[in-house]
C-alpha cells in the first residue's frame, strides 16, 4: 500500500512521506501506551469495544488488547489467585469456555496446574459447539448445584447463562471478583447485608 501511494507523488514528496511513515510506525507503541488510560478518563469502557471483563471487572481488558507489552500485567494472575485462596468449601465456578475466556482457563490453571485446591469445580463446556451452546445447560446445572454447594458466574451473559431468568430466581451478588448465587430465599441479603443484582 505505501509503494502504491509513494508512486502516486511528485519525487519531492517522497521523502517527506517516508519520514511520516517512518514516523508512525515509530509513535505505534507509544500510541498503544497511551490510548488506553485517555480512554478511561474520558468514560471510555471495554463494553464500548466489546470487550469482557474478566469477572466483574478487575482489568481494564482495552489496555490489555491494545498495548502488546504485557509485562507486568499480573492481574489475570492474581484473580485467580485470590478466588481460590478465599473462595468457600466446594465452591462451582461455571466459565463457559468460549464467552468467558479467560476465566476458564485462568481458574483452569488453578485448578489443575497448580492443583491449589481440588474442592473447586469449573464447569466450562470445551466440548460443546459454543455457536450452538444450549444455555439450558447452565439453568439445570444452576438449578441442581445451588442448594448444595456455593455456585459462581464468571459473568451475566443472556446468551450463555441466561442471567435474566437466573436473576429471576436467584439473588446474584458480586463476590470475588465473580458472580454468586443464592436461593432467593436464603436471607443472604439480610444476614450479609448485600443487595440483589437486577437485570
Amino acid at each position: 500500500g505505501l509503494k502504491l501511494v509513494i508512486s502516486k507523488v511528485s519525487l519531492r514528496w517522497r521523502y517527506a512521506l517516508y519520514a511520516a511513515f517512518g514516523l508512525l510506525i515509530l509513535a505505534t507503541p507509544l500510541l498503544y501506551r497511551q490510548v488506553p488510560p485517555i480512554a478511561r478518563r474520558i468514560g471510555v469502557t471495554d463494553q464500548a469495544f466489546g470487550i469482557p471483563s474478566i469477572g466483574t471487572g478487575t482489568r481494564f481488558g482495552l489496555a490489555y488488547y491494545l498495548d502488546p507489552n504485557q509485562r507486568g500485567d499480573a492481574e489475570p494472575y492474581q484473580f485467580g489467585q485470590d478466588f481460590f485462596r478465599e473462595a468457600p468449601q466446594d465452591a462451582l465456578v461455571i466459565a463457559e469456555w468460549y464467552t468467558d475466556t479467560d476465566e476458564f482457563f485462568i481458574l483452569q490453571y488453578f485448578s489443575t496446574v497448580e492443583r491449589l485446591r481440588t474442592d473447586i469445580d469449573i464447569a466450562g463446556w470445551p466440548l460443546e459447539d459454543p455457536f450452538n451452546f444450549d444455555p439450558q445447560l447452565v439453568l439445570q446445572l444452576v438449578d441442581e448445584q445451588v442448594p448444595n454447594r456455593p455456585v459462581y458466574l464468571a459473568s451475566l451473559s443472556d446468551e450463555f447463562y441466561n442471567a435474566s431468568i437466573l436473576m429471576k430466581r436467584y439473588c446474584i451478588v458480586q463476590e470475588l471478583n465473580l458472580y454468586r448465587l443464592y436461593p432467593s430465599n436464603s436471607g443472604a441479603e439480610s444476614t450479609n447485608n448485600i443487595e440483589c443484582l437486577t437485570g
